[in-house]
């Protein structure tokens, strides 16, 4: 395996981690700890969801004077935690994105962030600073999206994302045209990344024809 790279998604993996912090001081003393020694700051973080608008946060770490590295943007996307967040996966049907389809909770999660967001990451892309989306779960999802969205719609060139157990997104043709500056993480036989809906309606099925009373006796 890549050091390099492993080290790397060990960094996001926390960072997306650190988006299901409680507060907004509890998110702080978390990414002081994953950036010790850094110059850091983080201009927003919203530690609660609304329909459409997962909770995240977004830091900044600025370059080291002693060569330790250059400077990076971190939006991180929290998973699914409250009522808002099951009623945005709730929506899963597919709607018009970029080109292709991809799941309408999802799209709108995704047009909410980049319409707060994208005008401030391409400044600092701008800047010379790496942009980097992470995030678990449904913030996996949404992250994948705000990714594909400020690369084709507002102009960030070189925007990528970490994903850690994404629900199934986008279509095939769309994840394939991603795929260079999006790495998904699936753990074994996560759930989750499974979960879509053609999935879901073939366990339906299963399970409507499944002789219960034989498994039951020999349990």
């Amino acid at each position: 395996p890549d050091e390099e790279l492993f080290s790397e998604l060990l960094e996001h993996c926390r960072l997306a981690d650190c988006a299901y912090a409680r507060t907004a001081a509890d998110a702080e003393r978390v990414l002081g700890e994953i950036w010790l020694g850094a110059t850091w700051e983080m201009p927003v973080c919203i530690p609660e969801a609304s329909l459409g608008r997962p909770a995240h946060f977004l830091a900044v770490r600025h370059p080291s004077e002693a060569g330790g590295g250059g400077g990076r943007v971190v939006l991180s996307v929290r998973g699914t935690k409250e009522l808002a967040d099951v009623l945005t996966d709730a929506l899963m049907d597919t709607a018009p994105f970029e080109g292709g389809f991809a799941h309408t909770g999802v799209v709108r999660a995704s047009a909410a962030l980049c319409e707060s967001y994208a005008q401030m990451l391409r400044a600092f892309e701008t800047k010379g600073y790496e942009v980097v989306v992470v995030g678990h779960s449904l913030g996996a999802a949404t992250a994948a999206a705000v990714t594909i969205q400020l690369r084709r719609s507002c102009g960030l060139r070189h925007a990528r994302c970490a994903c850690f157990a994404p629900p199934p997104t986008v279509d095939a043709k769309l994840a394939k045209e991603c795929a260079p500056y999006l790495m998904s993480v699936v753990h074994d036989d996560d759930f989750i990344p499974r979960s879509q809906v053609a999935s879901l309606l073939a366990v339906y099925r299963e399970l409507l024809v499944f002789d219960w009373p034989p498994a039951a006796r020999q349990d």
